[in-house]
């Protein structure tokens, strides 16, 4: 079985580079299944143009826009996301990226289990690392050596 995926963005009045951001994850050729854009009270037209993105994009993968009625900062941007995130049963909540490079440095992490600190990830269900991990290698092709 497939391990659900979100992807947490986080914005404030950063329209140019949301953009950029936004077009690099449609180009991605693994994709997370969900990715929740969290606009921490934008002023520059960023909550406008989420908006109609996520409804232009939907095909790619599920796109939960989250508006806060003020800017939480980073910390609590992501909190909110990540408790979206929570509620969506997802397995793997991730900072932003590639979900390729994201799912290699959990395969890494799974092997030398060391490196744990040099990585954030959050698991959403009560379900061991190892058990997802193991779903994980094999459905998206992830080989042994971490070679691609």
């Amino acid at each position: 079985m497939k391990s659900n995926i979100c992807s947490v963005l986080v914005t404030y009045n950063r329209l140019t580079d949301l953009k950029k951001t936004l077009k690099a994850y449609v180009a991605q050729t693994l994709r997370p299944n969900y990715l929740i854009i969290v606009d921490n009270a934008s002023t520059d037209g960023t909550t406008e143009f989420v908006d109609d993105w996520s409804s232009k994009h939907q095909d790619a993968f599920q796109v939960i826009v989250l508006h806060s009625e003020k800017n939480l900062g980073g910390a609590g941007g992501f909190s909110l996301g990540i408790k979206k995130a929570v509620e969506l049963e997802c397995d793997f909540v991730y900072q932003g990226g590639n979900v390729e490079d994201f799912l290699h440095k959990i395969s890494k992490i799974y092997r030398n289990r060391n490196l744990l600190e040099e990585y954030w990830i959050t698991s959403a269900k009560l379900k061991s690392m190892r058990d997802h991990v193991n779903e994980l290698i094999p459905y998206y092709g992830i080989k042994e050596n971490n070679e691609r």
